[in-house]
């Protein structure tokens, strides 16, 4: 699982009120010192870090804290959600400035579209703010063969190892692939789990492969009765 950022949503809104000018057209930057100074993650703009969330939310009330993110000229907007429908935001309410905006009062303004807001930075949890999709109940001690798991086909036994991946591969790996999270569990060895068991080989320091070929990997994965 990715390391969190080093400041909580509570402290980032706090440094987040703590600037009343910055640099003109260096939103990206102000978000992220707010979050974790000085390091940018290697991004170089707000479009950039929307592309890097993995824990998107494109509806409901972004808490405090949280990133939001706006589609706004070559290279979008981002600034820090504070309580009471604000966010703190650069160039506001003039260039150069630090000021406190409603979300549709700058999207009004600036003629920007509110994309949305993450609970993480490039992947990087908030601490403070929700948590990755949980894990799945997975049956690991009844006898399960690899000569099962292969593409095409459909059993129980493609259930169990889906939803064993599913763990396995962490909580920003699951928040990646949750748009298709209906396909984990349902006991069809597709092209999603075909994807998921080569990350799961390359994770363990094993050359990847798309279906099992032996028992090494269930055994990595936990089943105490993994055969042929």
């Amino acid at each position: 699982m990715a390391t969190p950022t080093n400041y909580s949503a509570g402290q980032a809104v706090a440094r987040a009120k703590t600037f009343t000018r910055y640099a003109i057209a260096m939103c990206l930057q102000f978000v992220w010192r707010c979050l974790d100074y000085p390091r940018t993650a290697g991004l170089q703009n707000a479009n950039q870090s929307w592309a890097a969330a993995t824990m998107k939310r494109y509806t409901g009330s972004p808490p405090a804290g949280a990133p939001v993110y706006w589609r706004s000229g070559k290279y979008g907007h981002i600034a820090i959600r504070l309580g009471g429908g604000m966010v703190r935001s650069t160039d506001w309410p003039v260039k150069g400035q630090v000021g406190n905006v409603l979300i549709s009062r700058l999207s009004a303004a600036w003629g920007a579209t509110y994309r949305g807001w993450s609970a993480d930075y490039a992947g990087h949890p908030i601490n403070g703010l929700g948590s990755y999709p949980p894990a799945m109940s997975v049956d690991k001690t009844t006898v399960i063969h690899a000569s099962d798991l292969r593409p095409g086909k459909r059993n129980a036994a493609v259930a169990r190892f889906e939803r064993a991946l599913w763990n396995d591969l962490g909580g920003a790996y699951r928040q990646s692939i949750l748009a298709n999270k209906a396909a984990v569990g349902d006991g069809y060895y597709g092209d999603l789990t075909k994807a998921m068991c080569s990350d799961a080989y390359a994770k363990h320091g094993m050359a990847r492969a798309t279906y099992p070929g032996g028992t090494a990997l269930l055994k990595a994965l936990g089943f105490t009765n993994a055969r042929a």
